[in-house]
């Protein structure tokens, strides 16, 4: 069975991200439960995702799995190790949520024209109507499922198949658009991408239509665009 090996670019201090990042509870969780989990963070980190997460895909961690995974997930899971090396007997790339049928000049996975797989858990937050943390599920459609675009949130890997394609993260894409990007660029080396329901909690939404979107919107419709 193989290692897992959690990678996560915060821009958070060392001390502030283990006071109160999910990620760090997690990895506190995983470390106690399951032998075969390690984690490199990079702390205030204020390159692209993609520019840190190359400096895994080397061949000395080809042996591992490695899990792309953002600091605001909370990972509840205990079955990881198993779940994830199950995972990648079937597929090569594999994620919480996708597109199994996406749409090439659509900017996003989450397009509900298309059939949509897997599932998130979200907090909802507190109020004085609801003093303790909710928890409520988002579920896109059936998983485990073969797609074609995986959300980036958590995304784990073959690393021996990714590094024998010679595939990376395609630098430009800093944060918006760095997973639809990589999702392509597996497809166009016959790499197969799924879903896999592995249990965690996102506790933050997403960031669309702010300028920094826009621009990684085009970057990605002038790459991919036929």
């Amino acid at each position: 069975m193989k290692e897992i090996m959690l990678l996560c670019a915060t821009r958070m201090s060392r001390e502030a991200f283990k006071k109160s990042a999910p990620l760090s509870a997690s990895i506190k969780k995983l470390r106690t439960s399951a032998t075969k989990v390690s984690s490199k963070i990079t702390y205030q980190n204020r390159q692209g995702l993609g520019t840190v997460y190359n400096r895994y895909l080397k061949a000395r961690h080809a042996d591992k799995i490695l899990v792309f995974v953002h600091d605001d997930v909370r990972i509840e899971d205990l079955f990881l190790v198993e779940k994830l090396n199950e995972a990648l007997k079937a597929f090569d790339v594999v994620g919480l949520a996708g597109n199994k049928e996406p749409d090439p000049n659509y900017p996003s996975w989450f397009d509900q024209r298309r059939p949509l797989t897997g599932f998130v858990a979200h907090v909802a937050g507190k109020s004085t109507a609801l003093p303790r943390e909710t928890v409520f599920i988002s579920s896109y459609g059936p998983t485990p499922e073969e797609c074609g675009l995986l959300d980036g949130l958590f995304i784990a890997v073959n690393t021996e198949r990714i590094i024998s394609c010679d595939l990376k993260f395609d630098e430009q894409f800093e944060f918006h658009f760095y997973d639809l990007d990589f999702s392509r660029s597996c497809l166009s080396k016959g790499l197969r991408l799924g879903t896999w329901p592995i249990w965690v909690v996102h506790q933050s939404g997403g960031s669309f239509d702010s300028p920094e979107w826009k621009r990684a919107a085009k970057l990605y419709r002038d790459k991919w665009t036929p």
